[in-house]
């Protein structure tokens, strides 16, 4: 359809002639009130379903439906609008719950869509909601257990409904289980929704009672899940009433709430929680934070400062309760005695000023007391305790005197300038604005009550002063954290007073207030922009500067909009940077270029500078393939900085140059193929074509060619190779970013020319060139990331079926069709590894159908090598293609569009791992290693100073079920077969011991999890004694911590010393090691301490009535796992009785690990 369109009747009905919906749905508004015949309005309405269809199109059913929510909900809307306009019956979606809800197309995502958008509309008052209740439940069911894509849709579809019918009856037997795998999931919003769902659940009194039941008894404190849960269960229901339907004790309950602020992954979860209690008015909250801040670690009190403190809404109550303690009375009273204590200045501080309001009006004398203390003696304290005071200061400004708080920041500024900590030193800039405005509010007062110059003026005037000249003396540091620290301050005050325009700079600012203290400032010459020009262009010229400090200085002058004098300077400057020899100094050209491109009015001025830049350049080419050491050396004869120039000129004004493109591609192409040609000149030196990339070996030869066929003289070779290679990789480097830089303004040009195709596909090539035809480091990664900018721009303005989107689908072609001669082991294809990865990431489209395509052509087992004998020296299809794989699993932005896939990925992982090729073997590890994080989650983080003994986990067997279905019975079969290799079952069971089982109210007899002990349990008898350990750990994991696993642990107790295989003894033994571990940890502030202690008096009792009374025949190296056991229970009778009957015998094999079992007798 075109825009012009006028005819009704020749409206496409027919999703398939749709090209673009936006257009339709625009033409569909401005027609909808006009008068038609019902042929039309039929026609109509056939169009308006048609562009639904064409929107809710879903060509593959493993991928979630990308549609544009504005053109399906205006098209309802107009839809419905027709409808009720013309009075006639909805023939489409007037049966659509009927139609299409049956149990074939129950999991179909449009369905689920099409409700929404029919929940929206007036629609929704024909519905039978309890009936579409039980029917969209049944379908979140099988989705999580089928890990259906339509899960999502299907979750707001369910929150829709019960906001449009509030008072809908919840009776489904929902399982905690399906809640669990929703909240574990990553995707985008997923937990959000199912977090809504929960709170819809939880209306159901019984069940949300069930619910918190199993939580609250069988779900660790270390389990965020547990968190989300709960925080929905008490935003309906008061503590006391759930805690007595569970019968858990109240004050383990909130010791286990206390013990997640020693976790950082706890700390967001458990707001949830701690918003919901204290939206109860819960007393028992307030007197655990009491506790908290009066006794409780520095790292407690930070995090519930940081997290907790805002969710507490009774803080006037919290701080008559803290004044109630005798030390934060005496504190107030005597802050001077307190203050100087270091081991209590730091909470007393943070008290102070997290209640310094309530302190304010309890007693202004106080609080000035104490502020003129903290002000007088901050910077004897430490650099913590300082930066609470600052944003004290900061904070409580307008309780102050305006000239104590100017020295105070003036001088706090000028010493914490110069901190190692970027936190710490961004803290403080974050908190300038608020400064900024203060002043600037404060004097606009006193210029309108006070016409005459006062002493506040004068103070205002010399800490600006004050400010300029430490700015000034900051950004000529060589030091980089002073000269980044005051760079960005002169950026906020650029920005907030100086500049023409200025910009609103926090939530507060009264722009109009700091443009009259800016021009005060200015007319008292306190900044004086010309001189602060010329000083950041003289600090430009720093050729082992720091890139973000030189890169923010070039914006600041860009800023300050700099005069003519300046940007002919920078003109000059560039010119003469370019033809300097050292390689650092040539490299600043095209930062000088990017001050004078951006900030240059006259285009006759820029053209001129262009043909100059264009002639050197051609110039140079010459002088440059004859002897590229001398012609750089001595001739300026330099590429990189050239064409550095052109790219800022493309990418900053593309008007002045475009005319040039195609000159400019020529160009390109001619040096890119000359410098990797003289990378490879040892091998290819008369090629016409580059098969391949030089090796390092080859590389190196190369250089040393070129610099011993040179004219210009040295004795150190080394050091010109490595100025060869440093000019040569520059310059590919500067070919890539020119490249794309082109292309993509051809890309956003509409419409595209005829030409347009063949130019992008050059610049895509000369990308591609240097990522599959050179091995050095750095030019491939620039490569990668020019490739992935213009994959960026082509995906984000073209349509999937033109001719230039499909320039990035032929691009991956070429990497699947690659020989393998071509690819060296070494450095294992990297470029091409980066090119895959950069186009694939940067995939800007709703259907993502590169990466989609590309997984699909990586999992095709037809594709593999031809040439089982395959040089040594070189990698393997298959090898090649899980390198891939794996560069696409690790990056953490495609995770959620990968995770789709990893069934699969595992697949082709675990089935190459055994691999007798080198190469595949290698690279199949590789990817499991990339996999098994993304799958069970990164060590745990936490404010302990040791490693914990025991790891939580949050993943569960169900999960990992429902996501690797094929993985996980082909690993779990892998392990049961007697001729499986060892080395592979640790590599699975390092995966598995990561995996937990918890219970969430259901026990099923064919529970998949009781096939996985069984197989644990044989393993605890392998020859391998990481198999043991490992197998040990997983079946502990394997049993829930409350019921099961104590009853596990007293029948191994029992029979432990009658087995007598040693590698099962040594099995049992880790086994009661890791459960109690476990027990120790996990069921903390849940099952009551002297439980515990029962039950640990019961295993040791255990223990003590079935040891043996005569000699132990195991070796010295089993025996140490019994003493650690032992120790571990504190069961220092039995270590007494191990220690005699365990003597040195006469076999050799009995003797190993004699010297450890020596080191520990004699440690204990």
């Amino acid at each position: 359809m075109t825009k012009n369109t006028t005819k009704v009747e020749n409206l496409p009905t027919e999703k398939e002639l749709i090209t673009n919906t936006q257009d339709c749905v625009k033409y569909i508004q401005q027609i909808q009130n006009h008068n038609e015949t019902p042929t039309n309005v039929d026609h109509l309405l056939l169009h308006i379903k048609a562009v639904i269809d064409k929107e809710l199109w879903q060509p593959d059913e493993r991928s979630s439906i990308q549609y544009n929510q504005v053109v399906v909900n205006v098209a309802f809307r107009c839809y419905y609008q027709v409808l009720k306009k013309n009075n006639i019956e909805d023939k489409f979606y007037g049966q659509f719950i009927d139609d299409n809800f049956n149990q074939d197309l129950l999991l179909k995502e449009k369905n689920f869509i099409v409700l929404q958008y029919l929940l929206l509309t007036n629609q929704s008052l024909v519905l039978q909601p309890q009936i579409i209740l039980h029917k969209l439940l049944t379908a979140f069911m099988l989705s999580v257990d089928f890990n259906h894509v339509s899960l999502m849709s299907i979750l707001k579809s369910l929150n829709l409904l019960s906001k449009k019918f509030p008072k809908l009856n919840f009776d489904f037997p929902l399982s905690l289980d399906h809640v669990y795998f929703c909240l574990q999931s990553n995707q985008m919003g997923m937990r959000d929704e199912c977090m809504s769902l929960l709170q819809f659940v939880c209306s159901n009194r019984e069940l949300a009672l069930q619910y918190f039941q199993s939580v609250v008894n069988y779900w660790p404190w270390t389990n965020r899940n547990k968190l989300f849960v709960l925080g929905c269960i008490l935003n309906k229901y008061i503590l006391d009433e759930c805690l007595q339907a569970s019968n858990h004790d109240k004050e383990d309950f909130f010791l286990g709430l206390r013990s997640t602020l020693n976790y950082k992954n706890l700390l967001a979860p458990s707001q949830y929680v701690v918003k919901a209690l204290s939206g109860q008015k819960s007393l028992q909250l307030l007197e655990m934070s009491v506790n908290i801040l009066t006794l409780g670690n520095k790292k407690e009190i930070q995090n519930f400062h940081a997290q907790w403190f805002s969710r507490i809404q009774q803080k006037d109550e919290l701080f008559e309760m803290l004044q109630q303690k005798p030390e934060i009375a005496l504190f107030i009273d005597n802050s001077s005695d307190y203050l100087m204590d270091n081991e209590h200045s730091y909470r007393l501080i943070l008290i102070f000023s997290m209640f310094s309001k309530q302190v304010f009006l309890l007693s202004k004398l106080h609080f000035f007391k104490l502020s003129t203390e903290l002000l007088t003696n901050c910077f004897q304290y430490d650099t913590e305790c300082q930066l609470l005071i600052f944003k004290f200061i900061v904070d409580n400004l307008a309780n102050f005197a305006i000239e104590d708080c100017m020295e105070f920041v003036e001088s706090f500024l000028r010493t914490h300038s110069s901190v190692d900590n970027a936190q710490f030193r961004n803290t403080i800039l974050g908190k300038m604005p608020n400064i900024i405005n203060y002043i600037a509010k404060t004097f606009c007062k006193l210029c309108l009550n006070s016409p005459q110059t006062s002493s506040l003026e004068s103070s205002i005037l010399n800490f600006f002063l004050h400010l300029q000249k430490d700015i000034e003396q900051g950004i000529a540091s060589d030091i980089y954290q002073p000269k980044i620290f005051c760079l960005k301050l002169l950026e906020i005050l650029l920005k907030s007073l100086y500049t023409e325009t200025v910009t609103k700079n926090a939530k507060n600012c009264c722009v109009s207030q700091n443009q009259q203290l800016g021009l005060f400032l200015k007319e008292h010459k306190v900044f004086d922009s010309t001189a602060m020009e010329m000083r950041l262009m003289e600090l430009l010229n720093d050729p082992l500067g720091f890139d973000d400090a030189l890169d923010l200085i070039v914006e600041l002058l860009k800023i300050i909009k700099p005069q003519e004098v300046v940007i002919n300077l920078a003109l000059d400057l560039t010119q003469r940077a370019c033809s300097l020899a050292d390689v650092d100094e040539c490299n600043l050209c095209f930062l000088y270029a990017r001050v004078a491109v951006q900030n240059c009015q006259s285009e006759d001025t820029l053209k001129e500078f262009l043909n100059i830049i264009l002639s050197n350049l051609q110039e140079n080419l010459p002088k440059f393939d004859k002897d590229p050491l001398l012609a750089c050396k001595t001739q300026g004869g330099h590429l990189f900085g050239l064409i550095n120039v052109l790219y800022e000129l493309t990418q900053f004004r593309p008007e002045i140059c475009c005319a040039e493109f195609l000159n400019f591609l020529q160009i390109v192409e001619q040096i890119q193929t000359l410098v990797i040609k003289k990378l490879n000149v040892a091998v290819v030196e008369n090629a016409e074509e580059i098969l391949s990339a030089a090796s390092f070996e080859d590389m190196d030869k190369s250089l040393e060619m070129l610099v011993c066929q040179s004219s210009y003289e040295s004795e150190d070779h080394d050091l010109c190779r490595k100025y060869l290679l440093m000019s040569f990789w520059l310059t590919l480097k500067a070919c890539c970013d020119l490249a794309s830089s082109m292309a993509i303004y051809e890309v956003k040009k509409k419409p595209l020319s005829e030409q347009s195709c063949s130019f992008l596909q050059r610049c895509l090539q000369v990308n591609v060139m240097v990522l599959t035809k050179c091995r050095h480091k750095g030019a491939i990664e620039s490569a990668g990331v020019a490739i992935g900018k213009l994959t960026k721009a082509i995906t984000s303005h073209l349509d999937e079926d033109t001719e230039e989107f499909n320039l990035l689908h032929l691009c991956l072609q070429q990497l699947y069709e690659v020989k393998e001669s071509n690819v060296s082991t070494t450095r294992r294809g990297a470029g091409f590894s980066i090119m895959f990865l950069h186009v694939v990431k940067n995939e800007d489209h709703r259907g993502r159908p590169i990466l989609k395509r590309a997984v699909e052509n990586l999992l095709n087992p037809n594709l593999k090598s031809k040439d089982a004998e395959a040089d040594i020296n070189c990698d393997r299809l298959e090898a090649l293609y899980l390198h891939f794989l794996c560069v696409l699993v690790r990056d953490t932005e495609l995770r959620e569009a990968m995770s789709k896939y990893y069934n699969e990925i595992m697949m082709a992982a675990v089935k190459q791992i055994d691999n007798p090729e080198w190469t595949v073997c290698n690279a199949a590890l590789q990817l499991f290693g990339a996999l098994v994080p993304k799958i069970v989650g990164q060590k745990q983080a936490n404010e302990f100073e040791n490693p914990l003994p025991w790891e939580p986990s949050e993943v569960t067997f169900s999960e990992i079920n429902r996501k690797l279905p094929k993985a996980c019975v082909y690993i779990l079969n892998y392990c049961l077969a007697e001729k499986s290799s060892t080395r592979s079952i640790i590599l699975f069971l390092e995966f598995l011991h990561k995996v937990e089982y918890i219970y969430k109210g259901i026990l099923e007899e064919q529970n998949p999890v009781y096939n996985y002990r069984q197989l644990m349990w044989s393993l605890l008898q392998h020859n391998a004694e990481k198999v043991r350990k490992l197998a040990a750990k997983c079946l502990i994991r394997a049993h829930e911590f409350r019921v099961e696993l104590p009853e596990m642990l007293q029948q191994i107790t029992s029979m432990i010393f009658s087995v007598k295989n040693e590698n099962f003894f040594e099995g049992l033994v880790y086994t009661l090691q890791e459960g109690i571990l476990k027990l120790q940890h996990e069921s903390k502030h849940i099952i009551a301490a002297t439980l515990y202690q029962q039950l640990e008096q019961q295993i040791k009792q255990n223990l003590q009535e079935t040891f043996p009374s005569k000699c132990l025949s195991y070796k010295f190296f089993t025996l140490c796992k019994l003493w650690d056991l032992l120790k571990l229970l504190q069961h220092y009778q039995l270590m007494e009785q191990l220690k005699v009957l365990a003597q040195p015998q006469n076999k050799v094999d009995k003797m190993l690990g004699y010297d450890l079992w020596l080191e520990r007798i004699e440690v204990n």
